[in-house]
């Protein structure tokens, strides 16, 4: 049976009483008592010192790679992140441990029937192993145990995504030849980074930079708007328009000697806490809402690179999340 784990009593896990939940919240005031960094980093400790522990009491020495999804550059210490990378135990903690405090990389760490564990929104594990093992460390560190009740690992919301068809380009280049600009996502099953985003400019040829990898999944968005402003208005811009915590895309124009690819970042937390350095480069950037990604490519628009032989043997959800 797979539980919740976390730092809340039975009140705050309720939502009875108001508590912080991700360091987005370190200088603001809950029970009475600002979080501080150093209350911040004591808690997360206790949460990747719980992970260690029943690491060790179930004989885990390493763990595999699944679903994993990035939103930046990937840390020098884990250079490849891809469904079905075994990493040790040492580098498990490191993720678990980036996925707290920074929340740019999702996975979820598999070690067959012994163990899987994830983190989950609003600062909990969501753990599977044997209830005794988890109820012990959890007691050691000060954290709390809840059932889930119905849960699934790797959730698929419509199915699973299909191979990339025929239609595909086609369709794209009559989108592009009615001068809109098309936001083009995609993610690898293999490789660093995790994802790419592209614009494909209606003003000019199709021309767009992919890796075309087995396994790859790619969508074309033609719902989503980009707005453009100058650098210094972007995030003034965007708390206006979006608010300061809805997703969003920020990109700096396309360079002629990159192709498409733009550079990105995303906020999914909103940019409440942004600040300027954080935005890319470039005197203009454009911003989107994160788009509704399974809503918003079409059948025809969505799709997994095949082998060359025609399989498919990456697992993606029609959202990009990948499966296994």
């Amino acid at each position: 049976m797979t539980v919740l784990v976390a730092k809340y009593d039975e009140a705050a896990h309720q939502g009875d009483v108001e508590d912080w939940t991700s360091n987005d919240d370190i200088g603001g005031r809950f029970a009475g008592q600002v979080l501080s960094p150093t209350e911040y980093y004591r808690v997360e400790d206790l949460y990747v010192d719980f992970v260690r522990a029943l690491t060790t009491a179930c004989g885990v020495t390493e763990f595999v790679i699944r679903a994993p999804m990035m939103t930046k550059s990937l840390p020098p210490w884990v250079p490849v992140l891809r469904s079905g990378l075994v990493v040790d135990s040492e580098t498990a903690l490191k993720l678990v441990r980036r996925m707290l405090r920074i929340g740019d990389v999702s996975c979820v760490l598999c070690a067959g029937d012994a163990l899987t564990l994830s983190v989950e929104t609003d600062f909990y594990l969501s753990v599977q192993a044997d209830e005794g093992k988890i109820a012990e460390s959890a007691l050691r560190f000060g954290l709390h145990v809840y059932q889930t009740g119905d849960w699934a690992w790797f959730e698929m919301d419509d199915g699973v995504l299909g191979t990339l068809g025929d239609r595909f380009l086609p369709e794209v280049q009559q989108l592009c030849s009615t001068g809109r600009s098309i936001i083009l996502l995609e993610r690898w099953a293999n490789g660093p980074g995790g994802e790419r985003w592209h614009l494909l400019d209606g003003a000019g040829p199709l021309d767009w930079t992919l890796q075309r990898l087995p396994g790859t999944a790619v969508a074309a968005l033609p719902d989503t708007r980009i707005k453009w402003t100058p650098r210094r208005g972007a995030l003034p811009d965007i708390s206006v328009e979006l608010g300061d915590e809805e997703p969003v895309v920020v990109v700096a124009r396309p360079q002629a000697d990159v192709g498409s690819a733009l550079e990105v970042v995303v906020f999914l937390g909103g940019v409440r806490h942004a600040e300027e350095a954080d935005l890319p480069l470039g005197g203009e950037l454009g911003w989107f809402a994160y788009p509704d990604i399974g809503g918003s490519a079409g059948h025809s628009l969505a799709g997994v690179i095949p082998d060359w032989d025609g399989r498919v043997d990456a697992l993606w959800d029609p959202d990009l999340t990948l499966i296994r």
